[in-house]
């Protein structure tokens, strides 16, 4: 048998019916990088099931990242698991030797596919859906069952990183780990111009207020980072786009509409500035900022 792991994103806790004025930006509290294992299918071919041979020696897994080496938390990965390799007593070995570069999932489906896919594998959250569907991997519940502390485990984990994870009523991958996102701010700025820094429960409206006071030339009052995508506001109202049955995209729901309203008028005020190609805001990456970027939607790792 052979796993997968995968990062996830999960919108943030409700805070009750919204309104455009009661809709907190400083409650951006959207967790995201949360690690899932699912377990593949087979040993053989996608689509084909075999049970696991019980080893009593010694054994080695192999595993392959989204992010290589170069990356910091790529780099953390294999730090982890040499630490792992040297401290287990379990007699396993990690064969990290694919690890070092990058590995994207259209590789790990042609592997999945050959029927020699990595024991282990790291990727983004919202593909373990994807690969439960086309038959890469199946249920982690159903592979666990049996397992006499998997129940306490699956209680332990934080709800909104479960539900991250499930897919029509089926665990498609195992959360492992979480951050927050939310709005920082650039306090040196806000001191130059003389403005009061956020409060705790600041709404929609507050932000704009106080972003609107950096409207000119070399700011940029909101940065919108590649975390900084609608979904992350949606979270602060307690929406999903997906209904929970996993039917239906749901992008005309009140709270939507109230995103797509505050988008359209951040981009008329000025406070977010579209990309010179349109696709998405202007962000402080894609400038190369110089210490002009006020607020922007990020997290920790940014941190």
């Amino acid at each position: 048998m052979a796993t997968t792991t995968t990062e996830t994103t999960e919108p943030g806790s409700p805070h009750g019916k919204p309104t455009r004025r009661a809709l907190g930006v400083a409650a951006l509290r959207i967790s995201a990088g949360a690690v899932t294992a699912a377990t593949l299918a087979a040993c053989g071919a996608v689509g084909q099931e075999a049970a696991p041979k019980k080893t009593a020696g010694p054994v080695t897994v192999t595993y392959m990242s989204n992010l290589p080496e170069t990356h910091p938390e790529g780099e953390a990965r294999l730090s982890l698991l040499d630490e792992f390799g040297k401290t287990n007593g379990l007699q396993i070995t990690v064969n990290v030797a694919e690890a070092k570069g990058s590995t994207n999932n259209d590789k790990l489906k042609t592997l999945a596919a050959a029927g020699t896919p990595p024991d282990l594998y790291y990727t983004a959250y919202y593909f373990v859906a994807e690969f439960l569907l086309t038959g890469m991997t199946i249920d982690v519940d159903s592979e666990l069952k049996a397992e006499k502390d998997w129940g306490k485990q699956r209680a332990d984990i934080f709800p909104p990183m479960l539900e991250s994870s499930m897919w029509d009523g089926k665990l498609a991958g195992m959360p492992g780990y979480t951050n927050n996102q939310g709005i920082i701010y650039n306090t040196g700025l806000l001191q130059q111009a003389g403005v009061a820094p956020p409060k705790q429960g600041w709404t929609w409206d507050d932000f704009k207020a106080t972003a609107q006071k950096f409207v000119r030339p070399g700011l940029l009052p909101l940065s919108m980072a590649w975390a900084g995508t609608w979904r992350h506001w949606l979270g602060t109202t307690g929406g999903h786009i997906i209904t929970k049955d996993s039917k239906k995209i749901t992008a005309d729901t009140p709270e939507m509409l109230l995103v797509m309203e505050l988008y359209l008028d951040l981009l008329k005020r000025g406070i977010m500035q579209a990309r010179a190609d349109g696709r998405a805001g202007l962000n402080e990456t894609y400038q190369q900022a110089k210490n002009d970027t006020v607020f922007e939607l990020q997290g920790p790792y940014r941190i």
